[in-house]
């Protein structure tokens, strides 16, 4: 009886499911010095390969106040990583993601679960939008680059502007990035 008792307590303790550690997702790698109009913010980076591509990138530059609450966010999509300057252009409905990258901003409010204003590229000014790579290991993943772009507030029928506190143009500054690509 004592060799059944020792094999069935050995299976059991075999078969038991200790919990392993739970891996924490990593979204954000780093982070980057962003000039908007008149003000330098620090921004965390998250840039992830696009899901059903092999090769095109979206990168999201993230600002947050006090515990973790989201105000401002810059995203750019669709962009590969060439080295040459890719022209960033307008998220619209006739966009092909593996043509063409596009970006735009927003602002959050409340706990930054709500949305605030909604930013467009403006293309009727003379600053130059585009992302540049500039280094890439493929190794580490690591990825350094430049991005500049202006942004014109989009406002939803009736012409609402939800967030009161941010303005209607957002120009930002060529700045440069270094950051990690991430699993998705």
């Amino acid at each position: 009886m004592n060799k059944y008792s020792l094999i069935l307590i050995t299976l059991m303790i075999l078969s038991c499911n200790i919990p392993e550690d739970p891996v924490e997702e990593v979204y954000f790698h780093g982070s980057a010095k962003i000039p908007i109009n008149n003000d330098t913010l620090e921004f965390m980076q998250s840039l992830k390969l696009s899901h059903n591509t092999l090769d095109t990138f979206n990168i999201a530059f993230v600002y947050f106040i006090g515990d973790n609450i989201q105000r401002k966010i810059l995203s750019i999509a669709g962009f590969s990583l060439s080295f040459a300057k890719q022209n960033l252009f307008i998220s619209e409905f006739d966009f092909d993601i593996n043509d063409k990258p596009f970006s735009s901003f927003a602002t959050s409010l409340s706990d930054g679960d709500v949305a605030g204003n909604y930013y467009k590229l403006n293309t009727n000014d003379s600053i130059e939008d585009y992302i540049q790579i500039n280094e890439y290991n493929s190794t580490t993943k690591m990825v350094k680059g430049n991005v500049q772009a202006s942004y014109i507030i989009h406002l939803l029928p009736g012409d609402i502007k939800f967030d009161l506190t941010s303005p209607d143009t957002i120009i930002i500054s060529n700045f440069e990035f270094e950051t990690k690509i991430l699993e998705r």
